[in-house]
C-alpha cells in the first residue's frame, strides 16, 4: 500500500503509527511519502521509520518524483471521536480519516511499541527532551526546562533514532514536555515525566486533561506535574 503523508507536525504524525501498523497487519507493508514541511529538520526520521517493521520505503516528498500509484493519502484531518478508553484523540483523527474515506477493514493496534537500538550506553543523569528550539510550530514556549540544570538534555542535532535509544536505555524517567519527543517516549512504553506551564493548561480552548488525552496514551506509564511544582527531589 503506497501512501502520501498530508501535513503534519512531528508529534501528531507519530501518533498516526499505531493506525498504520494496524493497516500493515492487514495489507502487508507500507511505502510512505513524507511532505517535507517542519519534519524535514527532523535528523533521521527516515531512519527511525524504516526501523521499524511497518515499513518497506520512506521518501519525502522531493526525493520522489513519480506519484503514480500513491492512491491514499494519510491525514489526521478527520474527527475525533474515539469508541476506546485510552487511544489518544489524534490517533483516532488517522484512524477515522481512513475508516470514513477508504473503508479499510483494520484494528488500531494500541499496543504498538516503537522500536529503537538497545546498544548503547546508559546515562547517569536523567535525560530530558526540551521542547526545541528550531521548532517551526510556535503556539507553544521552547525551552522552557533549561534552567534545570540537574537534567541531562538530549542533543537535537544527533539523528532521532539515536536520541531515542538514548531514552530507551535510561534506566530513569524520561523528563519532557508537550513535544514530540515526548510522544516518542509514550509509543516506547518509556516511564515519562511530563512537565508542563500555563500554556499548555488551556491549549485550543481545551480542558487540561483532553489536552493530555489527545497526544498520550494514558494506561502507560506517564506523570503530570506543573513547572512551578517541578524540582530535583520530584526525582527522588
Amino acid at each position: 500500500m503506497k501512501l502520501i503523508e498530508c501535513g503534519s507536525n512531528l508529534g501528531d504524525f507519530i501518533l498516526s503509527l499505531p493506525v498504520l501498523s494496524g493497516l500493515f497487519k492487514q495489507y502487508g507493508k507500507l511505502s510512505l511519502v513524507l511532505k517535507s514541511d517542519n519534519k524535514v529538520n527532523v535528523l533521521g526520521l527516515k531512519e527511525l521509520l524504516l526501523y521499524q517493521d511497518i515499513f518497506d520505503n520512506v521518501l519525502f516528498d522531493f526525493e520522489e518524483k513519480n506519484l503514480k500509484g500513491y492512491h491514499f493519502f494519510c491525514s489526521g484531518l478527520s474527527k475525533e471521536s474515539s469508541n476506546t478508553q485510552f487511544r489518544p484523540l489524534e490517533t483516532c483523527k488517522f484512524e477515522n480519516f481512513f475508516r470514513n474515506n477508504y473503508n479499510f477493514k483494520f484494528e488500531v493496534d494500541d499496543n504498538f511499541k516503537l522500536k529503537v537500538p538497545l546498544e548503547g550506553k546508559k546515562e547517569e543523569k536523567y535525560i530530558c527532551g526540551d521542547r526545541w528550539h528550531k521548532a517551526n510550530d510556535r503556539r507553544r514556549d521552547v525551552e522552557i526546562l533549561k534552567k534545570f540544570s540537574f537534567l541531562k538534555f538530549l542533543d537535537f542535532d544527533k539523528p532521532i533514532l539515536e536520541n531515542a535509544s538514548l531514552i530507551k536505555n535510561s534506566d530513569k524517567p524520561f523528563i519532557t514536555t508537550f513535544t514530540g519527543i515526548a510522544v516518542l517516549a509514550n509509543l516506547m512504553y518509556k516511564d515519562t515525566i511530563i512537565i508542563y506551564d500555563n500554556g499548555v493548561k488551556n491549549w485550543n480552548g481545551w480542558t487540561f486533561e483532553k489536552t493530555c488525552q489527545s497526544a498520550f496514551y494514558l494506561n502507560r506509564n506517564i506523570k503530570f506535574i506543573h513547572i512551578d511544582n517541578f524540582n530535583e527531589s520530584c526525582l527522588l
